[in-house]
Formats: structure tokens, C-alpha cells, sequence
């Protein structure tokens, strides 16, 4: 809630406190505004005859005035009264369609709007006015507070937010890391093992002895010894 937004509510309460002014007055403004209907109407029948016409409505419109002032002073007072209970009525509908959290912590100070705009001699203070302002000047200070409160929470889940993006994107990368670690690690051990496996079959050359020659034969790693022994059996048979 703000003030602009409140400003529309404060407005019409203020308009209803002169209505209730005027009523409160009635003895004064009722012979006045009688006055002033006499000179227009008896004006355009015998016109302003110099000004005779508008002292004789005055004049009229005063003793009648003084006459009935207890009875002025009734109707204005009661009038008063009815413009208050209506206008507290009008204003309290309107807040509870358009503003109802308003009444969480102002109820009090609503109802006690009207019972100062309804009690005899405190009528005359602007007991809605006051209400309605303390009510949103209360609305307001807790609005205040709780949108304060609101953008700290927001901002702490927004940093909360960041530093778990930021671990996750580190738990991403080290995971990688160790992944392409791993893979390099597997692909020299494939290599290894595959080198080995050539070297195991790989043959043998190995020098024979022969009485005018050495003759060469190839043999796997594996049979070379027994060929060898056998070889050197034959030779000894030859000779």
C-alpha cells in the first residue's frame, strides 16, 4: 500500500467530514442558503429594486432562521449523524473490496472512526479522517517492513542459488576431469598390453652351429630352447 493509492479513500472522507460540517452548521448555512434562493427567485419576478430585494430575502430568511434555529439545530444535528453512519458505511465496504488486509491490525481504529464522528460534541473532530490515516499509516509501515524483508530472503536465496550453481558446475568439471583421466588412463593400458602380446609373438633367431656354417632357423620364443637341444643332439649323431 502507498499513499497515492490511499489518497482516493482520505479524499472522499474528506468530502463526507464538510458534508457533516455543513449539517452540524445547518442553523447558520440553512437561513443562508434561503436567502440567497429568495433573491434569485423574487429577482427575476420584481428584479433587484436596488438592492431591496436581496435585504428583504436576508432579512426574512434571518427571523425565520432565528424562529426555527431548536428545530435547524435538530435537523442539522441528526443529519450529521446520518451523513457520518452512511459515509463510515460507504468507506468500510470499499475497503473491504478493494483493501481488506487493512483491517488485520486497524479494526479498532475504524471502529473508533465511528464512534467519534457519532458521539455528540466529538462529532465535530474528523474522526474518520483520523482513523483512516492511522490505519494506512499502520498498513503502510508493516508494507514497508515486509517488502524489506522480502528483498533480504530474496537476495539470500539468490546467493544460495549461485553457490550451489557454482559447486555444481565444479562437480561437473572434476567429473570430466576424472573421466577423460580415466579413459587416457585405459587407453595407455591397452597399448601396454598389446605391445606385450606382439613381443610374446614375435619369433626367435637364433645361430646354429654347423661344421663349415652357421645356419640360421627361426623359431616362436616359446619352443626355441627345445629346439635348440635338439639341434645340438643331431649334430652329435652326425659326427
Amino acid at each position: 500500500m502507498t499513499w497515492p493509492k490511499a489518497s482516493p479513500v482520505l479524499i472522499f472522507a474528506g468530502f463526507l467530514y464538510a458534508l457533516r460540517l455543513f449539517f452540524e452548521s445547518f442553523w447558520f448555512f440553512g437561513p443562508a442558503l434561503a436567502a440567497a434562493y429568495c433573491t434569485s427567485k423574487v429577482s427575476g419576478w420584481v428584479g433587484s429594486l436596488g438592492g431591496l430585494t436581496a435585504a428583504a430575502c436576508t432579512a426574512a430568511s434571518g427571523a425565520v432562521g432565528y424562529v426555527s434555529a431548536p428545530a435547524l439545530i435538530t435537523f442539522g444535528t441528526v443529519m450529521a449523524m446520518v451523513v457520518g453512519f452512511i459515509g463510515w458505511l460507504i468507506i468500510g465496504f470499499w475497503l473491504m473490496m478493494t483493501n481488506r488486509r487493512i483491517f488485520e491490525d486497524n479494526a479498532f481504529w475504524f471502529v473508533g472512526g465511528l464512534a467519534i464522528s457519532e458521539i455528540p460534541i466529538l462529532d465535530a473532530l474528523p474522526g474518520t479522517i483520523g482513523s483512516l490515516f492511522k490505519m494506512y499509516r499502520n498498513q503502510i509501515k508493516h508494507d514497508k517492513a515486509a517488502f524489506a524483508k522480502y528483498q533480504k530472503e530474496l537476495e539470500a536465496f539468490n546467493k544460495q542459488q549461485q553457490l550451489e550453481q557454482l559447486q555444481a558446475y565444479q562437480e561437473q568439471a572434476y567429473a570430466l576431469e576424472q573421466a577423460e583421466a580415466d579413459e587416457a588412463e585405459s587407453e595407455a593400458t591397452t597399448q601396454s598390453e598389446g605391445a606385450q602380446s606382439e613381443l610374446d609373438d614375435e619369433p626367435l633367431s637364433l645361430p646354429i652351429p654347423r661344421p663349415s656354417k652357421i645356419l640360421y632357423a627361426d623359431f616362436s620364443k616359446n619352443a626355441a630352447k627345445s629346439r635348440v637341444q635338439e639341434e645340438d643332439e643331431r649334430l652329435d649323431r652326425a659326427a
